[in-house]
């Protein structure tokens, strides 16, 4: 059954996004304390998955999606809980998600205006796919579909 939305991405955005939280946990673990955490999930969760489905796969756009998401995500993240939400008394997931967004704005913004980041010299051929038959949507289709997401 398909999973990442039947791209055929899946290898690349596990990849990217494995990479991205061993990267995430490498640069900024050492702001964990006994009493606190990190969200390095974020960066699992949000920007290397994201650049791949955007831009395809590739080395190229899964090692960016990686780095960019272990430099940018987890750090924006960190900001927005420590230095909003906690002397706000809001949730955390609040800072997480803002944090996620802030970091995968600028993430494409800088794709944007770099685009070697994400674009190889070779324009890829797309082929048509081909027509697959109507699913049944009982419930193994539901369960399957669980499972993928």
């Amino acid at each position: 059954f398909s999973i990442s939305y039947g791209t055929g991405l899946w290898p690349w955005l596990v990849t990217s996004s494995l990479l991205g939280l061993a990267l995430s946990n490498a640069l900024w673990g050492w702001t964990l304390t006994a009493d606190t955490w990190q969200p390095t999930f974020a960066a699992f969760v949000s920007l290397p998955a994201a650049m791949v489905l955007l831009f395809g796969g590739g080395w190229k756009v899964t090692l960016n999606g990686a780095v960019l998401g272990a430099l940018l995500v987890t750090p924006c993240c960190l900001l927005m809980v420590n230095f909003v939400c906690l002397p706000l008394g809001l949730p955390v997931v609040i800072g997480n998600v803002l944090g996620m967004a802030l970091g995968s704005a600028l993430a494409f913004g800088l794709c944007r205006c770099v685009p070697v980041l994400v674009k190889s010299q070779v324009e890829p051929i797309v082929e048509k796919p081909a027509a697959r038959p109507k699913p049944d949507y009982g419930v193994i289709w539901t369960l399957r579909r669980v499972l993928a997401d």
